[in-house]
């Protein structure tokens, strides 16, 4: 084979599984980082070693300096041991324990690893190569193509001939563990004798038995990559599946939890008519009047509960009917009727009695109880306070307006978002005018804060 074309085939091949390595390489390391899986970190470094590998490889074939040449083949040596014994680790990782068989092997990894490392930095600084010497023979193609002068000593063949003994009895050790596997591995099989034929190969290369082959090692790892991503990928899949089914059942609890939250936040509303009209019952003469109430009221509870029961199954739509408008504003000032008193507000109602729509009147009602019940917090304080319920026949809307001052347009972006609100000093629990909208849309109505208006104007749409 001609010099060029050893180079040309080399060269191109080499860059060819660079990309694909460097390709492995930022596809482990999304797995380790995006999904936390943590043992995919020695297939990284496996993937990343092997396309430096690859990398210096293809570097040396261009030629700068007689020493640079000469340096970057030990740096070479460094980067394939490194990645052998991230190999053996990866292996470990995939199978999920340590190989006990295995660990003279990463240790000799390691060792050799080192022993280039010092050799390498003492021919940069100390001018001093302990592995490598200076030869006068006739140069093969790989040593010409990696514009070598030198070959491995005494000291340097000892060790890449244990090395390579050191290669193909993990070989038999890593075949014995993956047989014993219920899952037929024949990617990571194929990889080990790959491995094999490409130490023989590369030592042939090593030991200068042969010049004219051209260095494989690096397609050794290749079917050990390709196996571990899909491995890891496939893990990444089950947890992401595993989180979102923890999210479909923290959604469920939530849901539950928000359910039970708005039940509570309405129902406390007709327990304390329903203890009013109790004790009025007990203390005056006209009591048959003020037991009809509490048990008109016992009812509603019931209806609230059920309402809040259909409201929260998935998909169920709530019953409506076609109402007096005036009957629902009446039914709601009176279950505030006894707050609206006690702070001397002044309520105006304009609504024309005749009015009908088309809603659930349960859900209507807590709404307007809701905002009233709000509108009397926020100015009970005021000198002459007031609230003023007025029906927009032009709009077709219901406006709830009262004295105060308006609110914020920033406050007003999230009035209607569940858990906000601006009295948690208060016992404000910030699911009101959450659990209103929700009522109000799945009633066939909707909801909107007029946040341009002087005062605080809410607006239902009809």
């Amino acid at each position: 084979m001609h010099l060029e074309t050893f180079i040309f085939i080399t060269r191109y091949l080499t860059c060819f599984v660079l990309s694909f390595f460097v390709y492995q390489f930022f596809s482990s390391i999304y797995n380790y980082y995006s999904h936390l899986i943590k043992n995919s970190i020695w297939h990284s470094l496996m993937c990343l070693s092997t396309a430096m590998y690859c990398f210096v490889f293809s570097l040396n074939t261009h030629f700068f300096t007689q020493e640079s040449s000469n340096i970057l083949l030990g740096v070479f040596w460094i980067m394939a041991y490194s990645s052998y014994y991230c190999y053996l680790r990866a292996i470990e990782a995939y199978l999920g324990y340590e190989i006990r068989l295995l660990k003279i092997s990463k240790v000799y990894s390691l060792f050799l690893t080192t022993a280039h490392s010092i050799n390498t930095i003492s021919t940069i600084f100390l001018g001093k190569n302990f592995l490598f010497e200076e030869t006068n023979k006739s140069f093969t193609l790989f040593s010409k193509a990696m514009s070598l002068s030198i070959s491995p000593n005494y000291y340097g063949l000892a060790l890449g001939i244990v090395g390579a003994v050191i290669v193909f009895y993990s070989s038999v050790i890593i075949w014995r563990e993956l047989s014993h596997r219920k899952v037929k591995e024949r990617l990571l099989q194929y990889g080990v004798l790959v491995t094999v034929i490409c130490v023989i190969n590369d030592s042939a290369l090593g030991l200068e038995l042969t010049g004219g082959l051209i260095p494989l090692y690096y397609l050794g790892n290749a079917f050990e990559a390709v196996r571990l991503n899909l491995h890891y990928q496939k893990m990444s899949h089950k947890k992401i599946n595993k989180l979102e089914y923890q999210v479909d059942e923290l959604t469920k609890t939530a849901q539950f939890g928000f359910a039970a939250a708005s039940i509570s936040h309405d129902i406390k509303n007709y327990l304390m008519i329903i203890k009013y009209s109790l004790k009025k019952a007990l203390s005056r003469d006209d009591k048959e009047k003020h037991i009809l109430k509490a048990q008109k009221y016992i009812n509603q509870t019931s209806e609230v509960t059920a309402l809040y029961m259909d409201l929260f199954k998935n998909n169920t739509d709530i019953t409506t009917s076609d109402t007096k408008l005036i009957n629902l504003v009446n039914e709601a000032v009176e279950i505030v009727q006894d707050k609206i008193s006690k702070a001397r507000i002044k309520l105006r109602v304009n609504i024309d009695e005749e009015r009908y729509i088309t809603c659930n009147s349960v859900a209507f009602t807590l709404c307007l109880v809701n905002l009233l019940g709000n509108a009397v917090e926020a100015i009970s304080e005021y000198d002459e306070p007031w609230i003023e319920i007025e029906l927009n026949d032009i709009g077709n809307s219901l406006l709830i307006r009262d004295c105060g001052l308006g609110i914020p347009k920033d406050i007003a972006d999230k009035v209607f978002d569940v858990n906000f609100t601006t009295k948690k000093n208060y016992g404000g629990s910030g699911l009101g005018l959450a659990i209103s909208k929700k009522l109000l849309q799945k009633s066939g109505q909707d909801i909107q804060l007029d946040s341009t208006h002087s005062h605080t104007l809410f607006v239902i749409s009809l």
